[in-house]
């Protein structure tokens, strides 16, 4: 074989070999919280290379900034305490940089951290492990190739906020959430078909004796969602916005929101419903919106048993009388 051919091929594994840390040829910028601190009129922002190291803890840990953000960089794979042992981090971000892979061990001793934002990567997987027992309160995953979800990935953590936009979730999982008082839970864009049986339950143990369980936002939107079982929502008794807009439903069971005594928003547009009878009796709305489905007639009982606010039902086929005076 070639000589020169030969020298090519083994500095390319050479190559390869050695330029196998976590963080390799990464900027990350330090900043602090909004409020806090200005220099100059604006937050300061000190901009530090990582030539080469396995974890970012020798480059953070002793600087007096508390907000890392790394973006539009190249770092494949987190892996085990690659961000742990950051003592002053509140909140740290990884956007756009080609993370595939989080390992489980990924997050020890940061106990500060308040947030996490892993936008626009390429991760697939949501590993046992990774964030289980984490006290954050916010985690960002959009804009990611999420389809697998382990049954305890977030358990056990201070979660208030989650948001998993523009996956590839095909199924809920309410054993996701054990033990962690999520609040607000956004999974707009995915590839849902049905929201399941008690699929709130997590909340119930956060629930204070005589005080309403209350689940403030939770946005289902444009998925494929066919089937809302009737115990859906068994134990909620408040949302405060509920979105289910742009999915594939024709019907809603009427007992689905017995236990759902008030709901700021529900949000029911661009679905294919043909009728709603029954379905909101005995409950407070602020406002219903039941743009463009399928529905020839609203019934307007419903306003003797509930207290309704606001109904907006544009692009509906009416031909019944009692909605004449929407015209």
């Amino acid at each position: 074989m070639n000589t020169k051919l030969v020298s090519f091929v083994l500095t390319i594994l050479l190559s390869d070999f050695v330029n196998s840390a976590t963080f390799e040829n990464v900027t990350v910028l330090l900043t602090t919280q909004l409020g806090k601190l200005f220099l100059y009129g604006k937050p300061p922002i000190a901009a530090i290379f990582i030539p080469s190291s396995e974890t970012l803890t020798d480059y953070i840990n002793h600087q007096p900034l508390e907000v890392v953000t790394i973006r539009n960089q190249k770092i494949p794979k987190l892996v085990e305490n690659s961000l742990s042992n950051l003592s002053n981090i509140v909140h740290l971000s990884i956007i756009s940089s080609g993370v595939t892979e989080l390992e489980p061990g990924t997050f020890k001793n940061v106990p500060k951290l308040d947030g996490l934002n892993l936008e626009g990567n390429l991760i697939k997987e949501i590993k046992n492990g990774v964030f289980t027992g984490l006290q954050v309160k916010f985690i960002y995953l959009n804009n990611n190739k999420i389809s697998i979800i382990e049954n305890h990935a977030f358990n056990n953590m201070t979660l208030t906020l989650i948001s998993l936009n523009n996956n590839r979730i095909s199924a809920w999982n309410t054993n996701w959430f054990l033990g962690s008082p999520v609040g607000s839970i956004y999974i707009a864009k995915n590839l849902l078909e049905e929201v399941p049986p008690h699929a709130f339950d997590f909340g119930l143990k956060f629930k204070r004796l005589n005080v309403p369980l209350t689940v403030w936002n939770v946005v289902l939107a444009q998925n494929r969602i066919k089937k809302v079982h009737k115990d859906a929502f068994k134990h909620v008794n408040g949302f405060g916005y509920l979105s289910l807009a742009d999915n594939h439903l024709q019907e809603l069971p009427p007992e689905v929101f017995h236990s759902v005594k008030n709901i700021n928003t529900l949000d029911l547009t661009n679905n294919n419903l043909g009728h709603v009878s029954g379905v909101f009796d005995d409950i407070n709305i602020n406002q219903l919106i039941l743009l463009n489905n399928s529905l020839s007639c609203f019934p307007m009982e419903v306003f003797d048993i509930s207290t309704i606010s606001y109904v907006f039902v544009d692009g509906n086929p009416f031909t019944c009388v009692c909605v004449q005076f929407f015209d």
